[in-house]
């Protein structure tokens, strides 16, 4: 069953691999995700979450279609702060099938911040699912945050933007998966997620320019 369900996920989106989503091609992606959230006017509820952060996770381009059977796909990478280092990046995949009237196709970019150890945790398995084995919520957009809500309660808050616009992109149900091909690729050894989030981040090209605007936020 789990491997029919893939399956159609895979048709339904029309992913075919032509190539390997590269690591700095990851970065690089990621990178101009988070400046586009950080050229809206309402953007000081994300800058304000991001200092409080125990880390962040970057989808860049997740592809979401339909038609009558919908699903989403994306490849992308967590970062993990700590004492304002970063560590990682461990890499992931999500995907999500659902069912219901839908047509149509877009590339989103999602990032998910990480509030507190609790969602941490369940970045260092190798299937979560949003909403079900970690909690998940719609991160707030605004100019500042309000002062009567303690957001550090919730484990994930999701931001997700698509031809400039914050929209309304649902994640609970999506799983996360290790990217297996992609963390043995960059690390070259079989580190363990948990040991992978307690390495401080390589100094690749396009990772280092991501790491700069993420530092520059604070």
């Amino acid at each position: 069953m789990k491997k029919l369900v893939l399956l159609i996920t895979f048709i339904v989106l029309g992913v075919i691999v032509m190539g390997f989503y590269s690591p700095e091609n990851r970065f690089k992606d990621a990178n101009n995700v988070l400046n586009d959230l950080l050229s809206m006017p309402e953007n000081g509820a994300f800058r304000e979450l991001l200092s409080k952060a125990k880390g962040i996770a970057f989808f860049p381009n997740v592809l979401k279609a339909g038609l009558v059977l919908g699903g989403q796909y994306g490849e992308g990478f967590v970062l993990r702060k700590k004492n304002d280092l970063w560590y990682g990046p461990l890499f992931l995949k999500l995907y999500k099938v659902s069912y219901g009237p839908q047509i149509g196709a877009q590339t989103i970019g999602l990032v998910l911040l990480i509030m507190n150890d609790t969602g941490f945790a369940g970045f260092t398995k190798d299937n979560i699912t949003l909403g079900g084995s970690v909690a998940v919520a719609a991160g707030p957009i605004g100019r500042n945050l309000s002062a009567d809500v303690d957001y550090t309660l919730q484990a994930i808050l999701s931001y997700s933007i698509s031809k400039g616009f914050f929209i309304g992109f649902t994640v609970e149900g999506s799983v996360i998966k290790l990217d297996q091909e992609a963390n043995k690729l960059f690390y070259n050894d079989a580190a363990s997620p948990e040991e992978i989030l307690n390495m401080v981040s390589m100094g690749t090209p396009e990772l280092r320019k991501l790491i700069e605007t993420l530092n520059n936020i604070q």
